[in-house]
């Protein structure tokens, strides 16, 4: 009989394992996707920049830049905050 609860045990943890690494390759995939595709838009925006050279101040570039950085603290707070705060699970 212990010999059945230890096979399980280490079934078990086999399991957790395999899914924390499809979970890992899954989380990867789908961040190179988004960071690529938010690199993409700040292209975008860089044309844009390029194209109405004389209409846009400095302090409307600080807006911009502003606006992204913060939100990419933002974001990555979220990412720290859920790492420090996960939950315990069998």
């Amino acid at each position: 009989m212990m010999v059945g609860n230890n096979l399980k045990k280490i079934e078990m943890a086999q399991a957790i394992k395999d899914k924390k690494h499809r979970n890992r390759i899954r989380f990867k995939k789908d961040s190179e996707k988004k960071v690529n595709q938010i690199f993409n838009q700040i292209n975008e925006l860089d044309k844009i920049l390029h194209k109405f050279i004389p209409e846009y101040t400095k302090s409307d570039l600080d807006k911009i830049y502003k606006a992204i950085e913060d939100t990419v603290k933002l974001t990555k707070s979220k990412f720290i905050y859920s790492l420090e705060h996960k939950q315990f699970n069998f």
